[in-house]
């Protein structure tokens, strides 16, 4: 008894009691597991997160029971339609997360429509209208994925979905506001003059067809019949004459669409096609369209809307600001007039705005940038105009030239507002805003310019730690240049058999006995325009490029020959080789090193690759299972910079590492520093307790080396042993059994 008590209490807590569907905890534990056997099974899993339309508006206008009706119905279809092994849970309010193992998307897409459609039919017509938008998400058996990864998926997808309902919902507003409010038809208006006055008020084309008298006949505005050739306004036949318009490739989705109206499948119209205006050139339209039914819900009336999505569109319907086009006419019109007056331009950029989408969701994301944008328009001084440029930037033009305290002044305002946390429905979150600002003329004088030395500027705040302002300097652009063209010669360089690249050898000694057992190869490049490129500025401009695959490649194979070499005079002798974040993430990097330690015939234990603690304090599942399969092909793994990030201690517990390499920072005051030489002792005695080899960086003279040694270290790198030199010079050096000491 007391066992069928305990079911039944399991039970009630993983159900939800609205909709007698799983609540949302127990819906994400069951996701986890279906990942898992999706992976065991090696079959698919389709996943759906299911969203109510305007429920919010149901509750206001007929109250909350009402609205818990709606989410019962929506949940008992949901139930209705799940087969076996699949699982649909309450999410939140008015969401729903669906599971179907070994589905394909099709399938689900096609029975979420079904269920869509007999709500439609079920709807009181003198009700309200039940629907919901929904975003779908295909797991491959082999993709490694977390429950709340799909769950984002899903809602992206979903948010799409919910964008365009909305937009087609403004854009029907005004029809249906003619046809169904109650007021509106208390209203007194001549009907003649509605389609005329539309047609003159917007620059998109209307058409309209008469479905109870001639479905196949058309009205169009004149402007798309003057803009498209076509014989007259009013077309018999519309679909064959228009469809002659119509591009090849687009024909089958123009058919499709208006099949799915003529045979009353959708009362919605929403097409993407090209067509072909008088002047021979193809356009992107979008064709937006409803039907209006009777009473007996037979088709009367079909009418919407085609956009020319290749015209400019000024506002930015997310924020009521102007858009990014706006802003460039604006430019060109001041800079264009006979007497040009100085004027000032600003550029903000929200800093990691992507968190904000992934810790919540793009939904909320644009509410924030539509919160930021009316934050900020609110204070800005008299003459100042805002305008959205892309995602989460935004321009400000000051109509006469501003000072630099002025400006500074204004970003100072600006950050005082998020100085601290916001709060939006509820949710609190935080931005801080870098930002970039010039003068024209002075700084540019067109457009372009304007772009280019804005992002420069915005650029070096960025670098420089972000939530600041900087002025564009002249300096900027030429670094800028300068690093294009150093990227420009690593290409060709790369390109051409790896021209000016070379490995140089540091040795890494015994601590004890001063002897050499290895070396870290230092990638160098000499340029021809440039000369001698320190590796701290060609480096990050290899990663900058995603060259460092290519480079990274050389690298390591260069290196293993010449630890090769090395064998026939040293039979120990060991090679370090960094490696970049960038080649780790190359899920073909681990394959080559393989290939190359066969082509070369060498033991791999005389390789280790270094790897910055930075990157091994990550930590996660793909990052452990790539440290395995090094490990597993013999290689070592070595921890470079150690001290210098924030989890030291903590990485050590977890780290695959073989040998750690303690910084150099901590040798600047070892002579003189308590601290510097416990930390040392320290990190030698905890890295020997779990059999860790410990090499110490930058030891230049001989004092710091008699400071060290009785540190109980394994190794030691730095200048009083040997400074980087050329591969052969190095070899020359340990065949003559000499050093640099």
């Amino acid at each position: 008894m007391q066992n069928e008590k305990s079911k039944s209490l399991h039970f009630t807590e993983e159900m939800d009691r609205l909709s007698t569907l799983l609540n949302r905890h127990a819906g994400e534990v069951c996701l986890e597991k279906e990942l898992k056997k999706a992976i065991l099974r090696n079959q698919l899993l389709c996943v759906a997160l299911i969203d109510i339309n305007d429920i919010t508006d149901i509750n206001t206008k007929y109250g909350h029971d009402a609205g818990d009706a709606v989410i019962q119905q929506v949940a008992q279809c949901l139930k209705q339609d799940l087969q076996q092994e699949e699982y649909a849970a309450r999410f939140s309010g008015d969401e729903f997360l669906c599971i179907y193992p070994a589905k394909q998307r099709q399938e689900i897409h096609d029975r979420l429509q079904k269920i869509m459609e007999y709500l439609a039919r079920k709807t009181d017509k003198d009700a309200f209208h039940i629907s919901f938008c929904y975003g779908l998400t295909l797991v491959e058996p082999t993709q490694k994925i977390t429950a709340k990864q799909v769950i984002m998926e899903c809602d992206d997808a979903m948010y799409q979905w919910k964008r365009r309902y909305h937009l087609d919902k403004a854009r029907y507003s005004i029809l249906h506001h003619f046809l169904e409010d109650e007021d509106a038809r208390q209203f007194s208006y001549d009907t003649k003059c509605l389609l005329h006055a539309l047609v003159a008020s917007t620059d998109d084309y209307i058409y309209v067809c008469n479905m109870a008298e001639d479905p196949s006949t058309f009205l169009y505005s004149q402007a798309m019949v003057k803009e498209f050739g076509l014989p007259q306004q009013v077309i018999h036949d519309a679909a064959l004459e228009w469809g002659k318009h119509i591009h090849e490739a687009d024909q089958q989705a123009f058919l499709e669409a208006n099949l799915a109206i003529a045979d009353n499948r959708s009362d919605c119209h929403n097409v993407e096609y090209r067509a072909k205006n008088c002047r021979g050139e193809w356009v992107w339209l979008r064709c937006r369209g409803h039907v209006e039914r009777d009473m007996d819900g037979n088709p009367i009336l079909f009418a919407g809307m085609i956009t020319d999505l290749s015209k400019k569109n000024k506002i930015d319907h997310l924020t009521g600001l102007f858009n990014k086009y706006e802003f460039e006419d604006t430019i060109e019109q001041m800079l264009t007039k006979k007497n040009t007056r100085p004027f000032s331009v600003m550029l903000l950029d929200l800093d990691n705005f992507s968190n904000i989408n992934k810790f919540h969701n793009h939904r909320f994301g644009d509410e924030v940038l539509a919160k930021t944008a009316q934050q900020i328009q609110s204070i800005l001084p008299q003459g100042a105009k805002m305008y959205r440029h892309d995602g989460d930037e935004f321009h400000v033009i000051f109509a006469q030239a501003a000072s630099k305290k002025q400006m500074e002044e204004v970003f100072a305002d600006i950050q005082h507002i998020y100085r601290t946390q916001q709060e939006l429905n509820d949710r609190k979150y935080h931005i801080t805003i870098s930002a970039a600002a010039l003068n024209c003329p002075d700084d540019a004088a067109d457009v372009m310019n304007i772009s280019k030395n804005l992002r420069y500027a915005l650029d070096h705040s960025k670098r420089n730690g972000r939530n600041r302002l900087t002025f564009y300097e002249k300096g900027m652009r030429l670094h800028e240049m300068r690093e294009l063209d150093l990227i420009e010669q690593l290409r060709y360089s790369i390109e051409h058999d790896f021209i000016g690249f070379a490995l140089h050898f540091q040795p890494q000694v015994d601590a004890n006995t001063k002897q050499i057992v290895g070396a870290e190869a230092l990638a160098r490049w000499k340029s021809d325009i440039y000369g001698n490129v320190p590796p701290l500025i060609f480096i990050p401009l290899l990663e900058k490029s995603g060259l460092i695959n290519e480079a990274g490649k050389w690298i390591f194979q260069k290196a293993v020959q010449y630890c090769k070499e090395m064998t026939t005079i040293l039979p120990t002798f060991c090679v370090s080789i960094n490696l970049s974040y960038i080649q780790l993430s190359d899920l073909q990097f681990l394959a080559f090193m393989q290939q190359v330690l066969k082509e070369e015939m060498i033991d791999p234990s005389h390789i280790i690759v270094e790897m910055t603690e930075s990157y091994m304090v990550k930590n996660d599942d793909m990052q452990q299972t790539l440290f395995h399969k090094i490990r597993a092909l013999g290689i070592r793994i070595a921890m470079d910079d150690f001290g210098t990030g924030f989890s030291s201690l903590g990485v050590l517990k977890k780290a695959p590492a073989d040998i750690v390499k303690i910084d150099k920072v901590f040798m600047k005051d070892v002579l003189t520093s308590n601290f510097d030489a416990t930390f040392i002792r320290f990190i030698v005695t905890l890295c020997h307790d779990v059999n860790i080899k410990v090499l110490l960086e930058g030891v230049e003279t001989k004092e710091e080396y008699e400071k060290v040694k009785t540190m109980g270290l394994d190794y030691i790198q730095g200048y009083y042993f040997g400074k980087p030199q050329p591969f052969q010079q190095f070899k020359k050096n340990c065949e003559n059994n000499t050093s640099d000491v």
